[in-house]
């Protein structure tokens, strides 16, 4: 195959090259390049920048077009080197010093990320950029300033869709935001989303007698290892394909892992999206005769909510993948349940609301390890753990954790954060337990894990405490999978009420607190409580399995007579 590209390189270049200036040899290798990469065919990519360099050892653009390939076949030290070398010849080059950025955040290194994406700000202050500072303070947990870099990126670009996502999902951790605030604030998005959209919306005009089956599409930007496939797998795998046909749209721009060819296997029809733009998109649907088109990622990244505004299926619906609103009146559904919408709500949501016995089924990793013992017997102490996204730790959450570890006095807590592999990420939130009395040696830091990695670090806590007021979903599901309990504040908004139904789910209504107070009351309680922490040790994965939020075949059949009664209700 190289050597296929080569020749044809070769072809092309090779016979001019000795006439032609070097610096325009060079700069049509970078040209090929640029384009591999954006392709994902890095093997080419790293063929051409070294053919540019070969002709012009000086190219600026070759040297930060193998940075920018060696950032996304994720080798993010090399990335780094040479991103560095790019800017000691040239400084001010700012495509250098996102991809810099960009490395340094997906190696953990967050201060750098946010050092870099600054010093790309000061040279070109861009929405875009503005909003990626925004991303990394978000992060770190520094809900505030994130919010305050959003709307200085939408400043400068009102119409930047990517911007007004990020924005809304950052206000769902806002504590200080009232639910009617974040409702109205989605509700704007949509308003003038579907304005602009509006010139091209379908109007659609199917006839009830259409014969076969119901064709559902399912798009998301997370159809890999992810919070979300382990909700859509169960589904796939029950539906009835004598009476719904499946199609999935992958929005992720990548190859996908294990997990998508799993997700792959169980669908009929999977379609590459994340080169189409949203009309090319919406018209691939419309060609696709989509009856009914689900959204499962709502303001999270990668979403194709402008799409939905421009009506590509006779019928929207929004399940599972955000815990709120889209905003959107051009989704007819929200999928979900009493627990998580409970009646009178409905003001809140652009959506209809259709509530099912449960909203959602989730299937575990199948290489999950065994729980093993309580991890204090070996250990001589309780450890607290909360493995959740460190955006959602405000410092309101801090205080709580650190009243829990005042009441037990020989308890530790192990937190997983951004960043956690350094040293300054460690430092960082150290630091933020220490403003709240508690010492550093106190406070074991890690950094993100793959999900095996992840799943021995649940298996190695006691208690898990969630965080507020937005909760945790999947990861509350993995631990209490790994038989570790989970002691949550129950909150009025939907993010809120999640790890309530969960705890239910197995029998643990206790574990949920309406207040502060109850929330530290819980977990010294069960920090005390030896007993009852080995008996949950040893039977929690067997309430799971016989819980609702296991049961795929049972949810898969409430969600199709759901799409069923949608459909019929298109006609009434």
């Amino acid at each position: 195959m190289l050597g296929r590209i080569l020749g044809g390189l070769g072809r092309r270049f090779g016979a001019q090259t000795v006439k032609e200036d070097p610096a325009v040899v060079s700069r049509r290798w970078v040209e090929e390049g640029i384009a591999h990469n954006a392709a994902g065919a890095l093997a080419d990519a790293a063929i051409c920048f070294e053919r540019a360099l070969a002709a012009d050892p000086g190219s600026i653009p070759a040297m930060h077009g193998r940075a920018a390939m060696h950032h996304l076949a994720g080798e993010q030290e090399e990335a780094i080197a040479l991103c560095d070398e790019v800017l000691e010849i040239a400084p001010g080059h700012i495509e250098a010093w996102i991809t810099r950025a960009f490395a340094a955040r997906a190696m953990g290194d967050l201060d750098a990320a946010l050092d870099g994406f600054r010093r790309a700000v000061q040279i070109e202050p861009r929405s875009g950029l503005i909003s990626c500072v925004g991303g990394v303070l978000f992060q770190q947990g520094r809900v505030d300033e994130a919010l305050a870099h959003m709307d200085h990126a939408i400043d400068v670009d009102p119409d930047n869709d990517v911007v007004q996502s990020n924005r809304l999902f950052i206000l769902n951790h806002d504590p200080r935001r009232t639910r009617e605030e974040v409702a109205r604030a989605h509700f704007e998005w949509g308003r003038a989303v579907e304005e602009r959209m509006a010139a091209g919306r379908h109007m659609h005009a199917r006839e009830r007698s259409q014969a076969g089956r119901l064709r559902i599409g399912y798009v998301s930007a997370d159809l890999r290892t992810h919070s979300v496939a382990f909700f859509l797998m169960p589904i796939l795998e029950n539906h009835d394909r004598s009476e719904f046909e499946v199609t999935c749209y992958d929005n992720h721009h990548g190859p996908g892992d294990a997990v998508t060819e799993r997700l792959r296997a169980e669908a009929e029809h999977w379609v590459k999206v994340d080169q189409m733009d949203d009309f090319t998109l919406a018209q691939r649907i419309r060609e696709d005769r989509i009856d009914i088109l689900v959204d499962l990622s709502g303001h999270t990244g990668g979403n194709r909510l402008p799409v939905f505004a421009l009506k590509p299926a006779p019928i929207a619906v929004s399940w599972f993948g955000y815990m709120n609103t889209t905003g959107l009146s051009t989704i007819d559904y929200r999928i979900s349940d009493a627990a998580l919408c409970p009646p009178g709500c409905e003001p809140l949501y652009s959506e209809r609301i259709w509530r099912l016995p449960s909203a959602a089924a989730w299937s575990p990793a199948p290489d999950s390890p065994d729980p093993g013992p309580p991890p204090a017997l070996a250990r001589g102490h309780v450890r607290f753990a909360s493995l959740n996204n460190w955006t959602k730790v405000s410092d309101h959450v801090v205080d709580a954790w650190a009243r829990i570890l005042m009441r037990v006095p020989e308890a530790d807590m192990l937190v997983m954060a951004g960043g956690g592999d350094t040293d300054a990420g460690r430092a960082a939130v150290r630091a933020r337990f220490a403003a709240h009395g508690i010492a550093p040696d106190r406070i074991v830091v890690e950094g993100h894990k793959p999900l095996s990695g992840f799943l021995s670090l649940v298996a190695s806590a006691d208690i898990a405490l969630d965080p507020f007021p937005y909760n945790g979903g999947t990861t509350t599901l993995h631990t209490l999978w790994m038989a570790v309990p989970v002691v949550s504040l129950a909150a009025a908004r939907e993010t809120g009420r999640v790890a309530g139904g969960l705890l239910a789910s197995v029998g643990l209504t206790d574990l949920c607190a309406r207040s502060v107070d109850g929330y530290v009351d819980a977990a010294a309680r069960l920090a005390a409580d030896s007993g009852r922490r080995a008996a949950l040790r040893a039977d929690l994965r067997q309430r799971m399995r016989t819980g609702t939020s296991m049961n795929g075949g049972e949810t898969t059949a409430n969600l199709e007579k759901a799409y069923k009664a949608m459909w019929d209700n298109l006609y009434r």
